[in-house]
C-alpha cells in the first residue's frame, strides 16, 4: 500500500496498520474506501447490505467521494490564492490609474506646447510617443 494521508496532503505518511474489519473494535474511525464507478448515492445502499452481516448497526450514512475529500483539503489553499489574486488584480488597477493619471497631468501641463508642435506639422503618433517617453523618463 501506498502512503496514505489522513490529516493533510502536505503531511506524509505515518506507522499504518490494517486489521480485518472483524477485529475493528472502534467503528467511529474506521474508513472503508471502495473503487468504483458508481456514483456514491447508489453505492451506498450496497455496501450497507455487504456490511450488514459484519455489524448489523454500523453507521454508514457518510458517502463521499475522493475527490470530495481532496476538494474539501485543499479549500482553504484555493480560498488564499483567490484572495491573493484579488489582491493582485486590485494592485494592477490601482498602478494603471496611478500611470494614467501621470500622463494625463503632463499633458495638461503642455497643452500649449503641444498645439505649438501640431501648428508646425507634428503628427499625433509622434507627439503620443514624445509625450510618454518624456513622461517615463526616456530621452527623446
Amino acid at each position: 500500500m501506498g502512503d496514505v494521508r489522513h490529516l493533510a496532503l502536505e503531511q506524509g505518511a505515518g506507522m499504518e496498520m490494517y486489521l480485518p474489519i472483524r477485529q475493528c473494535r472502534d467503528w467511529a474511525s474506521l474508513d472503508l474506501v471502495v473503487r468504483t464507478t458508481l456514483p456514491p448515492s447508489q453505492l451506498a445502499s450496497g455496501v450497507r447490505a455487504a456490511l450488514k452481516p459484519i455489524q448489523p448497526n454500523l453507521p454508514g450514512n457518510d458517502f463521499r467521494s475522493l475527490q470530495q475529500l481532496v476538494d474539501k483539503a485543499v479549500s482553504p489553499r484555493r480560498f488564499v490564492v483567490l484572495l491573493l489574486g484579488g489582491f493582485a488584480l486590485f494592485a494592477l488597477v490601482l498602478a494603471s490609474l496611478g500611470i494614467y493619471g501621470v500622463i494625463s497631468y503632463s499633458v495638461s501641463q503642455r497643452t500649449q506646447e503641444i498645439g505649438i508642435r501640431m501648428a508646425l506639422g507634428a503628427s499625433a503618433v509622434d507627439l503620443q510617443m514624445r509625450i510618454i517617453m518624456q513622461t517615463l523618463g526616456w530621452p527623446h
